[in-house]
């Protein structure tokens, strides 16, 4: 019996750079795999859960009697499909988790990248390179405390224990992501909770201003000028976005709300002036500056004077591009 192709996945922060991490670790016996056209299929029950890959598939299959595989993922590429591929039967009923199997999940950064489309995967990895760019390592600590740091002055120093990983599993890395706390010296990982809505002209301000020392904030807010809707802070690095995140249950009549022990529990948590609007901000960083954040964000919420003006709220300015509409 053969054993299994041991694949180690690989994405950065371009592709030049991981075809040059690529060219340095792989090995004799190693395939190299650079899927370049992503084939998105649904597999298993046909749900979206099940969305694969298979020019994955395809391609590991192909190089399935070689002991290793270095995969080497487009900076864009989502990391669920990829991940299913190894998991879900394909039409035949054949499941590639049989053939190979994930060893760890790499992510390369070198000079001014965009944490903003790195962050998950980095949250994610078992491994971050860093080539050059030692100045990142406090910013990727604070994202995954976790992941072992690789810091090299050039491509040309990266070699095969890159490819070290005792197997990764996607749902314990995002479990090990959403729980994880900071106790690393010079980090600190904190929560911001509020119930009370933003003033949004403060909050906007804030949002225009450097945070130095702080390496990470995303969650969910609210502003008065928007009483109805939930709004998505993401912070990564000097990269700052918010979206829009739907209705509020607060402001949906009760006859509409859903049933059943889910949102019984959900209830639980209600404010009896607000509901379930609330600010619930995860922040990381430096200490001193994360303590600085959460008092600048102190300071964007309503005061006790504006709370009383509730029909004043729906005219305040709303400089954010989500939703126009005050209902």
């Amino acid at each position: 019996m053969t054993s299994k192709l041991s694949v180690t996945l690989l994405t950065g922060s371009s592709r030049s750079l991981l075809d040059g991490v690529a060219r340095n670790v792989v090995v004799e016996g190693m395939a190299l795999v650079k899927p370049t056209r992503p084939k998105l299929v649904r597999w298993g029950e046909g749900c979206g859960c099940c969305t694969a890959r298979k020019d994955v598939a395809t391609a590991l299959r192909r190089v399935s009697d070689r002991g290793a595989a270095l995969l080497v993922l487009s900076p864009s590429d989502d990391l669920e499909p990829v991940v299913k591929t190894f998991t879900v039967a394909d039409d035949r009923g054949r499941v590639l988790g049989a053939q190979a199997a994930l060893r760890n999940l790499v992510v390369a950064i070198d000079g001014n990248p965009s944490f903003r489309r790195l962050h998950e995967q980095i949250e994610l990895a078992d491994v971050v390179l860093l080539i050059g760019a030692p100045e990142h390592e406090e910013l990727v600590q604070a994202l995954n405390p976790e992941a072992r740091r690789v810091v090299v002055d050039r491509v040309e120093d990266v070699d095969a224990r890159l490819l070290d990983g005792d197997g990764f599993d996607l749902a314990a890395a995002r479990r090990r992501a959403s729980e994880s706390t900071l106790d690393a010296p010079g980090a600190k990982r904190s929560a911001f909770r509020a119930h009370r809505p933003f003033h949004p002209a403060r909050l906007h301000g804030l949002l225009e201003r450097d945070w130095p020392g702080v390496c990470r904030a995303q969650g969910v807010f609210w502003v008065a000028s928007r009483t109805a809707h939930a709004a998505f802070l993401d912070v990564a690095g000097d990269d700052k976005a918010t979206a829009y995140a739907g209705r509020w249950w607060a402001a949906v009549p009760p006859d509409q709300r859903p049933t059943g022990p889910a949102f019984e529990q959900h209830m639980q948590g209600w404010h009896p002036a607000f509901g379930d609007r609330v600010q619930d901000l995860l922040l990381a960083g430096r200490p001193e500056s994360v303590d600085r954040l959460e008092e600048a964000f102190a300071r964007c919420l309503l005061t006790d004077e504006e709370l009383e003006t509730p029909k004043s709220w729906g005219s305040l300015p709303h400089p954010f591009p989500w939703p126009q509409e005050a209902a």
